[in-house]
């Protein structure tokens, strides 16, 4: 008795319900061509003919010589009924598209691998079967170097082709993809062994529609992978009419079965819950599941030829999966309404309403109120019914009292996969005399699908000349979204929170965002220039647009430069002042030390009645002196910034007053200046600046460099 056992497919729950779908039809065998190739890279590529898609017609014919059928224990007559080719292993990506109509047709050759025709009429047996005739899918995809590629043609036959490797003819594979079938993208080659004993190809491409073709012989064998069944078989398989829903769950069962008996399937045994107890000897029998959970199935058939063949799905049918879904309501100032609308409805739900990652309400609905008048944030809701999930679910809110957008018409996009960080860079004024907080950016994507995660980077003044200078930029705020399939020519705009939002004081700014990791492809949709400027009542974007109109970049501060590019897309931001918002952010760079510059950082914004916690990195000794100032263009030593390089330390500014100042001491290269802000209303609001004076001896004769100096507004 043979015995099979498989998963249940892993259909995409958002597909529930499911309609009637078979979940087996006769299982296919497998074997991959030429011998050796099924779980390696060969080593080769090919376009015949698959890789040339819009570059024109091809015939290609394939031999195999049946010691490859033999070397993987095939001695008796097969029937073909799949054929897949794989794309190369290489770090690519490619969009795919459809051959309007191929003809494929196999035969057992009339000459021997070795010794083919250049006559394609020559090469077909007597056998010869048309096996596929019409469009055929180049499936889009991504490959890595290496490991074998994905699948980028499947063709079930319409026509099955039984071939008997033991009578000693060749394998031939005859593909015929006539001029004007191509409509779609890209394409990569496919795998080929490069040098393949027993195999030849002929081809014909400039001379297509002759009858003749160029011969390769023992080279660039194609790696196909053939779906078969013995000829003298029985088959189990079997479909369900559901797969997933809520208990109790009617299922009825359809008998798949095949077998080359010509009495056909006499007997059939059910057992829905996998104990080894028969529940059912009917053909097509149909079954309550009462419960929640996991079932497996199995069917054993028999037929008068043949030992019993039993059929086993794991996991076959699954009750009380949930799709999770919430909708939210704003009502009003900072509070929201989260309600529960997951199906089937959820028994369970819990809520992490601000991102923390920790449970903050149950039940079917909950209200939060934010602190921030800034808000963006993700919230989780974890739904679960009877003994099945957690199934999450994440969504995005901001809600901010000012945005500003740029133009939403669609242009060119930077793009990139692999290594490629594709980005823009353009320029921001804050007119706002207390500066902006921004929380939020709505990004496009084009061309864009999986989780893309970016940076954003600040520079002082603007971005024209800084392209290629990632020294002169500082890491202000990163985030990551889930980016929906869309094009270049259609972007869609992501909210998208900022764990840390940005604090911009008055002035001008060059901005960058850049895509740092994603799956899939992903791109920035970005516009042509001059365009803008584009301002608020505290921000303007692209202030100057014919002396900085933007630029994309196709690397991180470098690669393909695209010039005259603008930021599509919205900042969600708050005036710092106005809406009692805290903030801090960088505003100026100080000099480099032993260990490169030192930087500040908090992780979390200003407040009255709370401790501000500064830290500073590069500490060559472990020692920083800190000033804080409530001016950054004037002090007591006159106006800022100051140049240290008359007490020794050339290069090194100094960029804000001392009005505060504070010795701290840390450890492995790093300190923390702590400082109690009074629980004093009339304190909101008040701006303030950082700088610390890092302990360097022996970099200079001073003995001391500057960090990068910092900006900072104290919130409610």
């Amino acid at each position: 008795m043979k015995h099979r056992s498989r998963r249940s497919p892993l259909f995409p729950v958002l597909a529930l319900p499911l309609l009637a779908l078979p979940l087996a039809s006769q299982t296919l065998t497998t074997v991959t061509l030429p011998n050796g190739t099924d779980a390696v890279d060969a080593v080769g590529s090919n376009t015949l003919p698959w890789g040339r898609a819009q570059n024109g017609p091809a015939r290609a014919q394939y031999l195999y010589d049946t010691s490859h059928f033999a070397a993987q224990g095939i001695s008796q007559e097969i029937e073909i009924r799949h054929l897949r080719w794989r794309s190369n292993a290489i770090a690519t990506t490619w969009t795919g598209g459809i051959y309007g109509n191929v003809i494929v047709g196999l035969s057992s050759s009339s000459r021997d691998a070795l010794s083919p025709s250049t006559t394609f009429a020559v090469n077909q047996g007597t056998n010869h079967t048309v096996v596929y005739n019409g469009s055929a899918m180049f499936a889009p995809g991504t490959a890595t170097a290496g490991a074998p590629g994905p699948v980028v043609i499947d063709l079930p036959l319409s026509t099955p082709f039984r071939f008997d490797p033991s009578l000693g003819q060749d394998l031939l594979i005859d593909i015929d993809i006539p001029p004007s079938q191509w409509a779609g993208g890209t394409v990569v080659a496919c795998d080929a062994q490069s040098t393949s004993p027993g195999c030849s190809r002929i081809s014909a491409t400039a001379t297509y529609g002759g009858p003749t073709g160029t011969i390769s012989n023992g080279q660039q064998a194609l790696v196909v992978e053939l779906g078969y069944v013995f000829t003298d078989f029985l088959d189990a398989a079997f479909a369900a009419s559901v797969t997933n829903g809520p208990s109790p769950l009617t299922v009825t069962f359809s008998d798949l079965s095949t077998t080359s008996d010509p009495n056909g399937t006499v007997a059939w045994a059910w057992d829905f819950d996998n104990d080894g107890l028969i529940d059912s000897t009917l053909q097509n029998p149909t079954h309550t599941f009462s419960s929640c959970g996991s079932y497996s199935v199995s069917l054993q058939v028999s037929d008068t030829q043949h030992a019993p063949d039993t059929e086993t799905i794991l996991d076959c049918i699954v009750t009380d999966d949930v799709v999770p879904d919430f909708t939210i309501q704003h009502l009003g100032g900072t509070t929201f309404l989260f309600t529960d609308t997951s199906t089937p409805p959820a028994t369970a739900v819990n809520w992490d309403l601000d991102g923390d990652q920790v449970v903050d309400a149950t039940g079917p609905s909950a209200t939060f109120t934010y602190t921030s008048t800034c808000i963006a944030t993700n919230v989780t809701m974890s739904a679960s019914r009877l003994c099945r999930g957690p199934f999450p679910i994440t969504k995005a809110v901001a809600l901010s009292p000012a945005q500003i957008a740029t133009t939403t018409a669609a242009g060119t996009s930077t793009s990139g996969s692999g290594f490629d960080w594709p980005g823009l860079l353009f320029d921001v004024r804050v007119t706002n005399p207390q500066g902006i907080v921004i929380c939020a950016l709505s990004l496009p994507s084009g061309a864009s699908s999986g989780h893309v995660e970016f940076d954003v980077n600040i520079t002082e003044g603007s971005y024209v000349g800084k392209d290629t200078s990632p020294a002169e930029w500082r890491l202000a705020a990163w985030g990551g979204f889930d980016a929906p399939e869309t094009t270049a020519s259609n972007p869609q705009l992501t909210v998208v929170p900022l764990p840390t939002p940005i604090y911009l004081p008055q002035g001008d700014w060059g901005m960058s965002v850049w895509v740092n990791d994603f799956v899939g492809t992903a791109s920035f949709s970005s516009s042509p220039v001059p365009i803008g400027p584009f301002a608020s009542a505290d921000l303007v974007v692209h202030p100057n647009p014919t002396a900085a109109p933007g630029l994309a970049r196709s690397d991180w501060f470098g690669g393909t430069a695209i010039p005259s590019q603008s930021f599509v897309g919205i900042l969600h931001y708050t005036a710092a002042g106005p809406n009692l918002e805290g903030g801090f952010g960088y505003f100026a760079p100080g000099c480099d030390g032993a260990y490169g510059k030192a930087r500040q950082f908090v992780s979390q914004p200003p407040r009255i009645g709370q401790q501000l916690a500064i830290d500073i990195d590069s500490l060559p000794f472990d020692v920083v002196f800190m000033l804080m100032g409530f001016s950054r263009t004037v002090s007591a030593y006159g106006p800022l910034p100051i140049d240290l390089g008359p007490l020794g330390a050339p290069g090194c500014p100094v960029h804000v007053s001392d009005d505060i100042t504070g010795l701290v001491f840390g450890q492995f290269n790093a300190a923390t200046w702590t400082l109690a802000v009074p629980p004093t209303t009339t304190l909101v609001g008040l701006q303030f600046f950082t700088q610390g004076f890092v302990f360097d001896t022996g970099w200079n004769s001073f003995g001391f460099v500057t960090s990068d100096a910092h900006a900072g507004i104290l919130g409610l």
